[in-house]
């Protein structure tokens, strides 16, 4: 069944496997519950910057997972 839970969760995690290390950092700082601030602060970077690669990052798993486009 396609929209199995499990089978999304596993598609989920192969993509996001997928995004360079940059995007990955920060998505897997927001799926663990970090602020951008914390994040940026983390990897020495800008906080708009976080915020830029986790919206591109959102764009690229949506597009890898099948979902709609934002």
């Amino acid at each position: 069944e396609p929209d199995d839970p499990d089978d999304r969760l596993a598609r989920l995690r192969r993509c996001v496997a997928q995004l360079s290390p940059d995007y990955r950092a920060v998505v897997e700082a927001r799926f663990a519950g970090e602020s951008s601030a914390e994040t940026a602060a983390r990897l020495s970077i800008a906080p708009a910057l976080v915020d830029t690669r986790y919206h591109k990052a959102k764009d690229r798993l949506r597009a890898c997972a099948g979902g709609p486009p934002s």
